[in-house]
C-alpha cells in the first residue's frame, strides 16, 4: 500500500498538472501499476485515460520552465527538450503547449496587409530588462528593423534609445539585409518624430531625416495608438523575446549582439513564411533581397555628438566616465563624437584622442602615451625650474653643469642634487665648492658635495645632508659579532701591565 502523502501527490499531478501514469510513477520512483491503482480507488475510469505522449516524460521540466518564463514558445522549449533526448515532432509541443496554457480568447480582427516585395521595413525599440555593466546598471534596448514581405529581421541591442545609437541600428540593418527598401514604418519615436502638427502635419527630426536620406528610404509615421498598422514588428520582438531572449543569461553586451546575430540568420530565417507555409522566411528573403535598393557608397555617419570642455587635467568626461587627451588640448573646447565601441575626441576637425567605450561609470580610460607626455613634460619643468634657480644664485653652476653634459651625466639629477646643497649649505659655501670642483677635475655635485663636507669636518660641525645610500649600499648586511674576545684581550693587557709594575 501507497502511503497518504504518495496518493495526494498522485492526485495532484494527475487531475491539476495533467500528467500521465507514466509520468506520475517516473517522478514518483514507484511502477505504473501502483499509480493506475490509486486513480482507480479514486473513481478515476483508467480504461479511458489519454494515450502517451512523447512529451509526456518532459512535462515535469515543461511545466518548470513555463513557471520560470512563461512566455517560452514551443520552438525553445522543442529545443531545451530535443537536447534531453526528446525524439518527437514540433507539432507535438506546440499541441503540450495549448493544451497547458489553454487556448486564448478572440480578439479584435484586423485586415491583413500585404506588402511587395522591397517595399517596406517596420522599425521599433523594444526594453530588454537592465543590465550590468561593471559598476553601472542600465537599460537595455533592443533595436528591430523586419522586412514586411519576408518577414526577415535584424535586431541589436544597446544601451539606450539615443539617436546616434538608432541610426547606427539602421546602418547595420541596412548592411545586414544588403539594400534598403522605399520606405520605413515607426509610430512616434522621439528619434523620427518632432511633433504632430494640427491638420496631420508630422515633424520629424532633422538629423534623422539627413540620415535616412542617404539611403533614398522614405520616413512614414503610423497613427498615434496604431500599433496594428505596424503589425510585423510588434509580432517579432514578441518573438524575439520568446524564441531568443528567455531563459539565457549573458556575460556582456558584446556577447548579446553575436548571439542574436546568429539567432536572426538561424532561428528567424528558419520558421515558416506566413504567406506560404511549405515556404521558409529566408527563402522568402532570398527573393525579396533582390528587390532591395542598393547601399550608398558614402555611408552617414551615425555617432553621438557631444561638444564638453577639458578642465586642468588631460581628461574630457563623456557618459559618466573620463576619456584621456593629450595635455596640449587642456581649457579647450572638444567635440567627442561616439558610437557603440568608440570614442574619438576632436579638435578643429584633427582627431586627438581614440578609445573603447565603457558603459561602465566612474572609470578613467587612459591612453599611456598621453600620461607619458605629461609626466615628461613635468619633469622637464623641474628641471628648467632647477637650472633657473642655480644659475642665477651661483653663476659658477652653469659652467659646472655643462662640464656635467659634455661627461654624459643627467642634468635633470646634477641639477636636482645641486639644488639640495644650495638649501642645505648657502649660495656663499656652495659657490667655493663649484669652483673647487671645476679646479681638481671634479665637476659633478659628488664632487662639490664631497668638498662642502670636508670643510664641515674641519669646522667639527655634522654633515647638513644625510650620506647618500646607493641600492648597493642598501643591499648590504652587517653582521653583529661577539664582544667577548674583546674581554679576554682587555684582560691580557691589563695583566701585562701589572706584571711591568
Amino acid at each position: 500500500m501507497e502511503s497518504a502523502e504518495t496518493e495526494t501527490q498522485v492526485l495532484h499531478y494527475f487531475h491539476q498538472a495533467k500528467w500521465p501514469p507514466g509520468t506520475i510513477a517516473t517522478q514518483l520512483g514507484i511502477h505504473k501499476s501502483a499509480v493506475l491503482r490509486i486513480l482507480a480507488e479514486k473513481d478515476v475510469d483508467t480504461k479511458k485515460l489519454p494515450r502517451a505522449r512523447n512529451t509526456d516524460e518532459f512535462l515535469p521540466f515543461i511545466q518548470a520552465k513555463l513557471e520560470e518564463f512563461p512566455k517560452l514558445d514551443a520552438s525553445r522549449i522543442y529545443k531545451m527538450i530535443k537536447e534531453r533526448g526528446y525524439k518527437g515532432g514540433m507539432s507535438t509541443v506546440r499541441r503540450l503547449l495549448k493544451d497547458l496554457r489553454g487556448r486564448p480568447a478572440p480578439k479584435e480582427a484586423f485586415l491583413r496587409l500585404t506588402t511587395i516585395e522591397g517595399e517596406e521595413v517596420q522599425v521599433d525599440w523594444a526594453h530588454f530588462d537592465s543590465f550590468c555593466f561593471g559598476r553601472a546598471t542600465r537599460k537595455l534596448y533592443a533595436f528591430v528593423m523586419v522586412l514586411s514581405h519576408s518577414r526577415a529581421i535584424f535586431v541589436q541591442f544597446f544601451p539606450s534609445m539615443d539617436t546616434g545609437f538608432f541610426m547606427e541600428g539602421h546602418r547595420n540593418a541596412y548592411d545586414f539585409f544588403g539594400g534598403c527598401p522605399k520606405h520605413a514604418l515607426y509610430d512616434n519615436l522621439k528619434s523620427v518624430v518632432i511633433k504632430r502638427l494640427s491638420g496631420g502635419i508630422i515633424q520629424f527630426n532633422q538629423d534623422f531625416l539627413d540620415f535616412t536620406g542617404t539611403y533614398r528610404v522614405l520616413p512614414i509615421a503610423v497613427g498615434i495608438a496604431k500599433g496594428n498598422e505596424k503589425g510585423r514588428v510588434e509580432r517579432a520582438i514578441s518573438y524575439l523575446r520568446t524564441s531568443f531572449w528567455y531563459g539565457k543569461r549573458f556575460k556582456d553586451l558584446e556577447e548579446i549582439n553575436k548571439q542574436v546575430l546568429t539567432w536572426c540568420l538561424t532561428d528567424a530565417m528558419e520558421r515558416p513564411w506566413k504567406e506560404k507555409s511549405k515556404k521558409t522566411v529566408g527563402e522568402a528573403f532570398f527573393e525579396e533581397a533582390k528587390a532591395l535598393y542598393p547601399l550608398p557608397n558614402d555611408l552617414p555617419s551615425c555617432e553621438q555628438k557631444k561638444v564638453v570642455v577639458a578642465g586642468k587635467t588631460p581628461y574630457v568626461r563623456f557618459d559618466c566616465n573620463d576619456y584621456s587627451i593629450p595635455y596640449a588640448y587642456v581649457r579647450k573646447q572638444l567635440v567627442v563624437l561616439a558610437s557603440l565601441n568608440q570614442v574619438r575626441i576632436i579638435d578643429d576637425n584633427e582627431v586627438i584622442a581614440t578609445h573603447a567605450r565603457s558603459f561602465d561609470h566612474g572609470l578613467q580610460i587612459e591612453t599611456a602615451a598621453h600620461i607619458a607626455a605629461l609626466r615628461a613634460q613635468k619633469s622637464k619643468a623641474q628641471k628648467n625650474s632647477n637650472m633657473n634657480r642655480l644659475v642665477t644664485m651661483v653663476p659658477k653652476s652653469e659652467q659646472l653643469l655643462k662640464e656635467c653634459s659634455a661627461r654624459g651625466k643627467s642634468l635633470g639629477q646634477q641639477a636636482r642634487l645641486l639644488v639640495e646643497l644650495l638649501a642645505a649649505y648657502g649660495a656663499s659655501a656652495l659657490l667655493a665648492a663649484v669652483e673647487e670642483a671645476l679646479e681638481s677635475d671634479a665637476p659633478h655635485a659628488a664632487g662639490v658635495r664631497h668638498v662642502l663636507e670636508r670643510e664641515n669636518d674641519r669646522e667639527g660641525k655634522l654633515p647638513a645632508l644625510p650620506i647618500a645610500q646607493t641600492e648597493k649600499t642598501k643591499s648590504i648586511t652587517v653582521k653583529p659579532h661577539s664582544l667577548a674576545s674583546y674581554s679576554q684581550l682587555q684582560g691580557l693587557v691589563l695583566e701585562e701591565g701589572a706584571n711591568h709594575d
